[in-house]
């Protein structure tokens, strides 16, 4: 069994956007408390392996709408071990005029961070391990 990584995902946009995120939500009619936010803004290819696809075998589970206004949201979901950056890279890309920030812990306190895409990129990408103290993936964005 995994290690749980909770996330908190922010979403900021211009009204219009986040009504066209709100209807794919409604779309999906979840189970109260269980949103997935990476499966109703990227789902799954048929056939595809969700750790290859997100970069997690779990995607974002458990998801809740904690708060809402017309030009933000905020949930909360959990995914296994880390967050799965890929499958938010794939979001930022197809829904480039919103900013996405992912503030994250992994429950057995290894390691929290935080990551925003702007502009259908990831923009920022940082994370403090109990190992190794602070890593700073910003160097590694010129590929994403």
């Amino acid at each position: 069994m995994p290690n749980v990584c909770r996330m908190r995902i922010e979403v900021v946009g211009e009204p219009a956007e986040l009504e066209r995120v709100a209807a794919r939500f409604a779309e999906h009619d979840p189970t109260p408390g269980d949103l997935d936010f990476l499966a109703v803004l990227d789902p799954l290819p048929d056939g595809a392996d969700p750790s290859e696809h997100w970069g997690d075998k779990w995607g974002t589970r458990k998801g809740n709408v904690v708060e809402g206004t017309p030009a933000r949201f905020v949930m909360q979901s959990v995914s296994a071990w880390a967050p799965p950056m890929r499958g938010f890279d794939h979001v930022a890309a197809s829904w480039p005029n919103l900013q996405i920030t992912v503030t994250y812990d992994e429950a057995g306190g290894s390691y929290t961070g935080t990551a925003v895409w702007a502009y259908g990129r990831r923009v920022f990408d940082r994370y403090w391990h109990a190992g190794r103290g602070w890593i700073d993936n910003a160097t590694n964005l010129s590929a994403v």
